[in-house]
């Protein structure tokens, strides 16, 4: 668990959602459960409506401020404040939707499939859709005029590489120096991978 000041969770809050079910379960009686969980809750929802008042009211400039990428910090595997965008994906990355009926048959008639990434990928991405469209909807019909959605629609497109894994070198020198630089926090590459394809990127850009 990241230690850091308290945000709408307390470090307490962050330790028992991190646990996972079956410690807790063992830990704590159903009523400590239960009376933590609508704590954090509660903490949840007053956070939410925090946000909306300060994406209300804050400028441009401080509301970049808070959701700027941080690319100077050590140790982060995230930017200080998730763009709001990002949290939404991340949302749908653990609740994919059904994409069509055929899906949902599949579904019920083998629960335990795996499922390809391409075919996730297109169950996220429809979960995504779904949430922006409510989104901007809720948003339309309670911004206080007389006039209401008729339709949203949104489209998110995702399209993926090859797997960083099987990559060489001179592959990996072609990606933006962002994704490196994401490769080499995370572990994937280390200091010495990442010095000698930085060095062939630095080459082939020159």
């Amino acid at each position: 668990m990241v230690n850091r000041p308290r945000g709408i969770l307390t470090d307490s809050d962050r330790e028992y959602l991190e646990m996972g079910e079956v410690r807790r379960n063992s830990i704590y009686s159903p009523p400590a459960r239960t009376k933590r969980r609508n704590a954090i809750r509660e903490r949840a929802r007053n956070g939410l409506l925090d946000l909306k008042v300060l994406v209300e009211y804050l400028d441009e400039n401080e509301l970049e401020e808070i959701f700027k990428r941080d690319e100077d910090s050590d140790g982060e595997e995230a930017p200080p404040a998730w763009p709001l965008a990002a949290m939404l994906y991340l949302w749908a990355q653990k609740r994919p939707m059904f994409t069509n009926e055929t899906d949902v048959r599949e579904f019920l008639s083998s629960p335990d499939k795996e499922y390809s990434s391409e075919e996730h990928l297109a169950r996220v991405t429809k979960s995504f859709n779904n949430q922006v469209e409510k989104g901007v909807s809720t948003a339309i019909e309670f911004r206080g005029d007389d006039r209401v959605p008729e339709e949203v629609t949104n489209e998110l497109v995702v399209s993926l590489g090859d797997s960083t894994g099987d990559m060489t070198d001179e592959e990996l020198a072609t990606l933006p120096r962002r994704m490196l630089d994401l490769l080499f926090r995370r572990g994937d590459l280390n200091n010495e991978e990442y010095a000698k394809i930085m060095q062939l990127k630095l080459e082939s850009e020159s």
